[in-house]
């Protein structure tokens, strides 16, 4: 599909570089897996050794909704100085033969999920940490330049994905009452809204050697609270990092305590929000971290049996842990 809809994009003027009828190339990229998400592939111009644009298909005609939400946000953020080379420009939003499909540019840098592997592998916590800190510094560009004015509730649906839970059996019914008593207080404290990755996985973030982050597939972003990106950041990098299974209960309470490399940066991040100013987080961070867990507790459990075989018991601990 994607060689018919590049010669559609060339014939509509969507990438002026190509001067000539020499044709594009491109090469889709292993997104399978991703139940639902759009096929992407990247795009190469003649003579160019690397990609200049990223092309995403919906998988059949009703999967649209990703692409656009993705597409919407890049639009929304083209205007974000502190951003720029930093998110994808959007280029073309069409379709071809009833097939929804955008293009936005590409950007450069080494997967965060390697990176984070390759480090954590060899012990070295140190760039582990920095890598990290570079990643909240953008967060913090992101969310500083998008305040939205609003104030909601921080993640007021964590009381039914608690009972979610228990109905799978995951909690008991006293641990469900513990949770929802350490929890409850959230309901009392409005949290400012912000632009939102809201997927903020290694898998989605590329390093460069300057230090600088890429930072694709913004198709979950909305108006949410900032913590939620950083809690995403610290779960999926550090309590769970890519492709290893680390005691994640030692990890977490390693966060608050500050005596690593890694739980001072989280520390340092989380102290940017209680700042005076229109994006300060009045909020328990302790509390709001583990409605977090609530919440993705219930996205692994539908993620599939395997996957939640190796998190979720760890994962119920910390909650536990919190609620104690």
């Amino acid at each position: 599909m994607s060689t018919p809809i590049l010669n559609h994009l060339r014939q509509r003027g969507f990438i002026p570089e190509t001067r000539s009828n020499r044709p594009l190339s491109a090469i889709k990229l292993n997104t399978g897996t991703l139940e639902g998400g759009a096929l992407v592939s990247l795009v190469f111009l003649p003579d160019s050794a690397t990609p200049h644009y990223a092309l995403r298909v919906a998988r059949h005609p009703a999967q649209g909704e990703g692409l656009l939400a993705n597409y919407t946000a890049l639009e929304a953020l083209r205007g974000v100085s502190k951003l720029q080379q930093t998110v994808p420009k959007p280029v073309a939003r069409d379709e071809f033969e009833g097939v929804p499909f955008t293009l936005e540019t590409c950007l450069d840098g080494s997967p965060l999920a390697i990176e984070i592997a390759l480090a954590d592998a060899e012990g070295d916590q140190a760039r582990v940490a920095k890598m990290v800190e570079d990643v909240c510094d953008w967060l913090w560009k992101l969310h500083s330049s998008t305040g939205t004015g609003e104030i909601t509730p921080f993640m007021p649906t964590f009381a039914d994905a608690t009972r979610r839970l228990q109905r799978r059996g995951v909690l008991t019914l006293q641990e469900t009452h513990s949770l929802l008593n350490h929890l409850t207080p959230l309901l009392a404290q409005p949290i400012p809204q912000v632009r939102s990755h809201n997927d903020m996985h290694p898998n989605n973030l590329l390093y460069r050697a300057d230090g600088t982050v890429g930072v694709v597939d913004w198709e979950r972003s909305a108006p949410d609270s900032p913590l939620r990106d950083l809690f995403t950041l610290f779960t999926t990098a550090w309590l769970f990092p890519p492709d290893r299974i680390v005691p994640a209960e030692t990890r977490y309470a390693e966060l608050w305590r500050g005596k690593t490399q890694v739980s001072r940066t989280f520390l340092v991040a989380l102290s940017r929000y209680t700042l005076d100013g229109p994006i300060y987080q009045r909020v328990d961070f302790r509390r709001a971290f583990c409605a977090y867990l609530v919440h993705a507790a219930v996205g692994i459990l539908e993620t599939g049996e395997s996957y939640a075989e190796e998190r979720l018991p760890a994962l119920c601990r910390l909650l536990l842990m919190e609620a104690q």
